[in-house]
């Protein structure tokens, strides 16, 4: 499916959540909604829009694409809207947990070391947040974090995988205990990002340097200027043009000033087929839990880092690594580059 055809789904399905109605005129879309929903979204109850930049403005349409105001707006709604969803995901054919434990990096040379101690139906939580960065411009994007029924275990999700289509049941009757997972949601959505909020300050920092570098250069040079041009200048404009050059320079703090904001945008809880195996590690059987859907497995933690988060890699016997570990093991142990050979002789 092509971007455009993503947002237009995307765009079309909130419409619908809003109590629209649309016909499709072409690359013209006709839209009518409910007063109090129109008004939100700053248009009137019957509009015009397009996906296709060249028909904007053709019947006063509104482009929605990326950037533009109109899909900020709508952006804009469906966050403070938000969506909570309840689903189930059925018990697959044939052996799943073997499939799902290989799917986690945890693939048992024994099927019947796979065998499931303990088989059970349980909630998962998936919170779906919108991420913010705001300085001289802005950075969005959004993130799936999945929490287990208890709470004790979180990890990110795919997108994909957050939205994909299921079966709707009702929500679970223990909906008061979202306000904890949502916590655990929101730890685990800092400690994803930390690095990446870093690196946005940092590169900030570095504009808001050359930012500063370029006001004083100007406004020195212009001052240094005027006196050479005219040593009897008036203190007064040189103070004028200090006060200009304060003033741009307050101006660029505020712009460089790195902000986040993370917002939550909807909830949803699946019901899954569970198992819990007995795996095998360097210090002793632990028990961990896969289900088919997520195919993440829980419980174990890596031997060089201490993560939670897989996918997995058996490294020697009963020794397991997490995929930040390994890739930095392989990209540790590369070959050096070899050098061409030495026309010297060895003394």
């Amino acid at each position: 499916m092509s971007e455009t055809a993503d947002l237009r789904s995307f765009v079309l399905d909130l419409l619908e959540d809003l109590g629209a109605e649309w016909l499709d005129r072409g690359p013209l879309t006709w839209v009518r909604l409910p007063d109090e929903r129109a008004e939100a979204l700053e248009v009137p109850s019957s509009f015009c829009m397009t996906f296709a930049p060249d028909q904007a403005g053709r019947f006063d349409a509104e482009l929605v694409a990326p950037g533009s105001y109109m899909l900020e707006r709508m952006l804009t709604a469906a966050t403070r809207r938000g969506h909570w969803g309840a689903a189930k995901v059925d018990t697959p054919s044939g052996d799943w947990v073997v499939r799902a434990l290989a799917d986690g990096g945890v693939a048992m040379p024994d099927p019947r070391a796979s065998f499931p101690v303990r088989l059970w139906d349980a909630w998962i939580y998936v919170f779906l947040f919108r991420v913010t960065l705001l300085a001289d411009e802005k950075r969005e994007s959004f993130h799936a974090i999945a929490v287990s029924e208890d709470g004790a275990e979180s990890w990110p999700e795919s997108l994909d995988l957050a939205e994909a289509p299921l079966v709707p049941v009702p929500w679970p009757a223990d909906e008061p205990q979202v306000e904890g997972r949502y916590t655990v949601a929101s730890r685990t959505l800092e400690a994803r990002l930390s690095s990446n909020l870093e690196a946005f300050r940092r590169d900030c920092l570095s504009l808001l340097e050359e930012e500063v570098r370029r006001v004083f250069g100007y406004f020195d040079r212009t001052a240094r200027e005027l006196r050479d041009a005219e040593p009897s200048v008036s203190e007064d404009l040189v103070r004028a043009i200090e006060a200009e050059r304060d003033r741009r320079l307050s101006e660029a703090l505020e712009r460089y000033d790195p902000k986040a904001e993370a917002r939550l945008c909807g909830i949803r809880a699946v019901r899954v087929p569970t198992a819990e195996v007995l795996l095998p590690t360097r210090h002793g059987p632990i028990r961990v839990r896969t289900d088919p859907w997520t195919r993440n497995v829980r419980g174990l933690s890596c031997d060089g880092c201490g993560s939670t988060v897989g996918p997995w890699t058996l490294i020697a016997a009963s020794t397991w690594r997490c995929a930040r570990c390994v890739d930095a093991t392989a990209g540790e142990s590369a070959r050096p580059r070899e050098h061409p050979p030495s026309d010297t002789l060895p003394r």
